[in-house]
């Protein structure tokens, strides 16, 4: 009960409310951005990417039916286990996962490490203006990417599609002048073009 609240606290703190945010502050989708994340002290910083992976792991699959499984398979070859025979098959379960968590698993935009190296990429990826109207989840994405010696060609599709998403399409938008607002075309670094008469 105590890390829920202290959770909730750290998220409260991290996030003003929503409607004290300019829109620049958050993607077509409602996601945060960089031009957020630049308006954050480093502590905000910090219980951010903390808020962020304590809900991300609170919505966890479940995975305890394979890890009990997996461990009662693994003692079933023993008539009497000992100690270390044990402990071997409870490790051996904390390893089982299921597709599907797996999967969750995947999708974990963060790198590893202490919350500050995430601070530290996020800012360095922020740090080029055109990056600032995409989401912070993809500059955590770029990182773990990285961290995890993915080839340069990978992150540069990676870039490519993200660019095409919150840069090239709301940008089209603008000179189309349709579903956007001026003041979103003005953070693309365009303006808002009349909508064509019907």
């Amino acid at each position: 009960m105590k890390a829920a609240v202290l959770t909730l606290i750290a998220i409260a703190s991290a996030v003003p409310c929503v409607a004290q945010l300019p829109e620049e502050f958050r993607t077509l989708a409602g996601e945060y951005n960089g031009y957020y994340w630049k308006s954050l002290s480093f502590d905000e910083k910090v219980a951010f990417v903390y808020g962020f992976l304590a809900g991300y792991r609170f919505a966890a699959p479940t995975n305890k039916s394979i890890e009990e499984q997996t461990e009662k398979s693994c003692l079933a070859q023993f008539a009497n286990p000992t100690a270390e025979q044990y402990t071997e098959c409870v490790m051996k379960s904390l390893d089982a996962k299921t597709e599907e968590y797996k999967h969750w698993e995947s999708l974990d935009p963060t790198p590893d490490g202490k919350y500050g190296e995430t601070v530290e990429a996020t800012d360095r990826f922020f740090a080029e203006p055109e990056n600032r109207v995409m989401p912070v989840t993809v500059a955590w994405q770029i990182a773990k990417w990285k961290q995890e010696g993915r080839q340069q060609r990978e992150i540069d599709e990676l870039m490519d599609r993200s660019r095409r998403i919150f840069i090239r399409v709301p940008r089209t938008l603008c000179e189309l002048g349709y579903g956007i607002t001026a003041s979103r075309c003005k953070t693309l670094g365009t303006t808002l073009k009349a909508a064509p008469p019907k």
